[in-house]
């Protein structure tokens, strides 16, 4: 009798061309660690049913130097399920930094199947026909003009950095712009780089600059409020063509949603039925109740039933309220009219809806005295 034994994937690279995915702050934490674990064995999913050669993590793999240690074994783990020759490279972020102290990332093991950048200014890897130069993260700007790169002798270069590229930063609410490297988007055209894999930014963009594609994957899970829409990894495909990237969704991620929403004048209902449809577990909600009402004492219990019907929905559901008291406006004949007409205007749009909404019962208030 013949002994099966099983057989070990491998990957067929075509000639000049190299496929890996492009992922970025994961901040995997203690706190949420299963759900941060859930997308981290998605993007292992991902990379095998797109036969990437590789999967480099561009910074901020981690929450912080603590969750390092403390995860470092699941991540390690995580790697050991992976098919052999699959490689991966965990560029270091700002967040690894992080609680560090005088202890050094270098020093914790992250098994035999993870490739820890750790060398100054860069590494240099190459993988098929594909050379990555990686940069670990340093505060300050990055000067193109120190680095002492050797000449491209393979087909493909990509560059790996974490920081933020001059143009392509976000300055609204929950900036990204914590202490980081600046980077000058002229410096991948002298590293002679077809495609800059970037993280730190956590809003997905990419750019064309000269001949290299440079891409924020965003961030691969919901880290904080605010990062609202899908979250994503990049599969990239390199080459003497030069490069390729598309992005795909990763559904155990969830997405951060944020909704306003109007209360009833006797403040005892809300409509939430017609948005939890869309809701998924992992994601994260927030609920801002909205509107004047006769007493402000009721908005607690909507809130509380808002929570009891949903927080076991979603991973987190956090209702507040930034309703305005006025009493008598429930009784009020032109408020009730008001509220009629405005249904009968059929306005899809719910932020101008609630706005019109709130700007008409703020008047009808100011007449009949003011909010409490």
């Amino acid at each position: 009798m013949t002994r099966q034994v099983p057989s070990i994937q491998r990957y067929q690279i075509r000639e000049l061309r190299v496929r890996f995915l492009h992922t970025a702050d994961l901040h995997l934490a203690v706190d949420v660690k299963d759900y941060a674990l859930s997308v981290l064995t998605e993007l292992g999913t991902v990379a095998v049913r797109e036969k990437a050669a590789a999967i480099v993590f561009a910074g901020d793999t981690f929450d912080s130097f603590p969750d390092a240690v403390q995860l470092r074994g699941d991540l390690a783990r995580w790697a050991d399920g992976l098919p052999a020759g699959m490689e991966v490279l965990l560029l270091p972020g700002n967040h690894e930094e992080l609680g560090r102290g005088a202890n050094s990332l270098s020093a914790l093991s992250f098994g035999s199947r993870v490739r820890l950048i750790t060398g100054i200014p860069y590494e240099l890897v190459t993988i098929a026909d594909t050379e990555f130069l990686l940069f670990p993260f340093r505060a300050g700007y990055l000067d193109p003009s120190v680095l002492q790169v050797p000449p491209r002798v393979a087909p493909a270069r990509v560059a790996v950095m974490h920081g933020t590229v001059a143009g392509m930063a976000y300055t609204g609410d929950n900036s990204e712009e914590e202490e980081n490297a600046f980077i000058d988007p002229s410096m991948f055209d002298r590293l002679n780089a077809c495609y800059a894999a970037l993280g730190h930014l956590h809003r997905a963009r990419d750019t064309r600059d000269g001949g290299t594609l440079i891409v924020y994957p965003g961030s691969a899970r919901v880290w904080r409020k605010g990062e609202r829409g899908a979250r994503s990894v990049c599969l990239v495909e390199t080459g003497a063509h030069g490069a390729t990237m598309r992005r795909i969704t990763l559904a155990s991620a969830g997405e951060y949603r944020e909704y306003r929403c109007a209360v009833s004048l006797d403040g005892t209902t809300v409509d939430i039925e017609g948005i939890a449809g869309m809701w998924s577990p992992a994601d994260m909600v927030t609920i801002v109740l909205t509107g004047i009402v006769d007493d402000e004492n009721t908005i607690a219990a909507v809130a509380n039933s808002i929570r009891s019907a949903y927080a076991r929905k979603v991973r987190a559901l956090e209702v507040r309220s930034e309703v305005e008291p006025v009493a008598g406006i429930a009784a009020h004949p032109a408020a009730a009219k008001f509220i009629a007409l405005l249904a009968e205007k059929g306005v899809h749009d719910p932020v101008l809806l609630e706005r019109a909404r709130n700007l008409g019962l703020a008047a009808l208030a100011d007449r009949m005295g003011g909010a409490a």
